[in-house]
Order: C-alpha cells, then sequence, then structure tokens
C-alpha cells in the first residue's frame, strides 16, 4: 500500500480539473494545458535532496529509515509514491517541487494545492524554498561571508591586545609571588638569628 502525490504546472490561465489531469497522467497521456518542466533541473534538486535518487533506474527508489519513496516522471509531471502511506518525505517533496511553481494533486484527499493553498504534511515544518531560489542563496552566502570576515577583523584586533594583556598579568603575578616568598624567607632568616 502506497500514498502517491503528484505534481504538474499548469500553464498560465488554464483550467485543469485535477482528477482528470492525475489520470491522464497515470495513461501516459498528459492534457495540452499543462507545461513541460525543467526535468535537468528538478533531478538535479532531488539528486541534492535525496542522494540516493538515480534517475537512471527505470523505477528510481530513495529509502527512507522507516520507507521509501518510489519517483517517476514524464515530460510535464512527477509521481512520488510513499511506502508505507505514512513515511516522511512529503513536505521536503512539496518544498522542493513548489520552488519550480508545480501544484500537487493528493488523490488520496482528491485537493489539488498551491503555494496559496499549501498542504498540511508533518514534516513541512520550516520553509526550504529560499534554497531553491539562486539570488537568495547567494544573498545567505554573503551574509555568511560577512560574518566570517567580521569575525575575523575583530579577531585580529583584539587576540594581540588579549595576548599582551595576558602576559602582562602573568608578570604582575609572577612578581609579586616572587617579593611575597622572599619577604617570608626574610622574615625567617630574623627569627632564626634572634634564636
Amino acid at each position: 500500500m502506497s500514498y502517491d502525490i503528484t505534481f504538474w504546472k499548469p500553464k498560465p490561465s488554464a483550467t485543469v480539473d485535477p482528477q482528470a489531469a492525475y489520470e491522464r497522467l497515470n495513461r501516459n497521456d498528459p492534457p495540452d494545458e499543462l507545461e513541460e518542466l525543467p526535468l535537468p533541473d528538478i533531478i538535479g534538486r532531488l539528486k541534492d535532496a535525496f542522494p540516493d535518487f538515480d534517475p537512471t533506474e527505470e523505477s528510481p527508489d530513495v529509502k527512507f529509515p522507516h520507507g521509501s519513496m518510489e519517483i517517476s516522471y514524464t515530460a510535464k509531471s512527477f509521481r512520488f509514491d510513499f511506502r508505507p502511506p505514512s513515511t516522511g518525505g512529503k513536505g521536503r517533496i512539496w518544498s522542493l517541487m513548489s520552488g519550480f511553481g508545480c501544484v500537487c494533486y493528493d488523490p488520496q484527499t482528491g485537493k489539488l494545492y498551491d503555494r496559496n493553498n499549501p498542504p498540511e504534511y508533518k514534516d513541512l515544518g520550516t520553509d526550504l524554498s529560499w534554497l531553491l531560489d539562486p539570488g537568495r542563496m547567494r544573498e545567505a552566502n554573503s551574509i555568511q561571508s560577512l560574518m566570517t570576515r567580521s569575525y575575523s577583523h575583530v579577531a585580529r584586533e583584539i587576540l594581540p591586545k588579549l595576548l599582551l594583556f595576558c602576559f602582562i598579568i602573568s608578570c604582575v603575578l609572577a612578581a609579586v609571588i616572587t617579593t611575597f616568598v622572599y619577604f617570608i624567607r626574610w622574615v625567617i632568616s630574623l627569627f632564626a638569628v634572634a634564636v
């Protein structure tokens, strides 16, 4: 028993009956109202997200700790079959595929989801769609780079001062301890001479 979800991208201003489109896609007869998907980009993202995904296999299968996900696709759709039905990963797939402007049809519930009406899969949690946006990814990398440069700049300024401070404190402590030891020896020597 499995739980499947199918993704496609309708053409602008096209009206698509989700159940009819789903049935036609299962018969390998895609409706004309669907756009062709950027297969190399989507497959690349899937390989990044799921390293054991091998698109050269006839029925690529991705293993999860408590199940698996079979991926099948055509020029106009991607279908993901989760076995057993409770297997996680649906939210990750939604985040990835919606980043390409796809809608999600869930035949188990008969619902069509889009960005304005996202599904409520348990593992949806954090929005990772920014990972699909190269501009936002560059922005995140530039922020990280800026922070790294800031920390290294602060470290270059503070570290020599901190080392100098530690050296001075250790010299002062050594002088105080040495003086105290000599003072105690002098006091003891006075008592020794008096006796």
